[in-house]
C-alpha cells in the first residue's frame, strides 16, 4: 500500500470494505485531493485498530456515506484534516462504530453540508464521549443536536468547541459542551 499512487483518484469507495482481519492502516502518505467518494470504504474492517487519515486533503470530497460503519475495533480518530464543506451525503458515516470513544471532526462544517446531518450519523456508537468540534457552527450543532446526538449512549458526551457565538446553546439530555478559549 505503500507505493500507491493515488494523485489521480477520485472514487476510494469500497476500497478496504470487508478486510475483516485487518488490525492497522497507515495512509498518511495517499494523495486524495481529487477523491470525491469513499462511501462504505472502511465498512466492516472488524478489527481495525489503528487507523492514519489525519493528513488527507478532502475539498473535493461529496460522497462519504457509511465510510466507518461496522469499523468495532476503532477506539478512537482523527478526522481533523477533513473538510466536508462539498460532502451532500454522510448517511451511517460512523453506524456501528460501538468501541469509538474519541471522535476529532474538528474541522467538519457541518452548516456546509447540503442536507440535515442524517440520524444514523453516530448510531451504535455506544462508547464515544469526546467529540472535537472545535470550529463548528451554530446550524451545525442544532442539526447534530436534533437528529445524531439522540443516538449517542454514553452519559455525558463532551462536546468541544471553539466559538463564542455558541455560548447560548440548548442543552441536550446527554451532551456536555466545553468551550475553548
Amino acid at each position: 500500500i505503500s507505493s500507491f499512487d493515488t494523485s489521480k483518484c477520485t472514487n476510494m469507495g469500497y476500497m478496504f470494505n470487508f478486510c475483516e482481519s485487518l488490525t492497522e492502516l497507515d495512509l498518511s502518505h495517499f494523495v486524495t485531493n481529487k477523491v470525491t467518494t469513499t462511501h462504505w470504504m472502511f465498512c466492516s474492517c472488524l478489527a481495525l485498530k489503528k487507523l492514519d487519515v489525519s493528513t488527507w486533503s478532502t475539498n473535493s470530497l461529496t460522497d462519504c456515506r457509511h465510510m466507518f460503519e461496522g469499523c468495532t475495533s476503532l477506539t478512537e480518530l482523527d478526522l481533523s484534516s477533513f473538510n466536508v464543506n462539498n460532502v451532500t451525503a454522510l448517511d451511517g458515516m460512523f453506524i456501528n462504530c460501538s468501541n469509538l470513544e474519541v471522535l476529532d471532526i474538528s474541522n467538519f462544517h457541518f452548516g456546509g453540508v447540503k442536507q440535515n446531518v442524517p440520524n444514523d450519523f453516530f448510531s451504535n456508537c455506544n462508547k464515544l464521549k469526546h467529540i472535537g468540534m472545535i470550529y463548528c457552527r451554530a446550524s451545525s450543532f442544532n442539526s447534530l443536536k436534533n437528529t445524531a446526538f439522540n443516538n449517542l449512549k454514553a452519559t455525558p458526551v463532551n462536546v468541544y468547541y471553539h466559538d463564542a457565538n455558541l455560548s447560548d446553546l440548548t442543552p441536550h439530555a446527554n451532551v456536555t459542551y466545553v468551550y475553548y478559549d
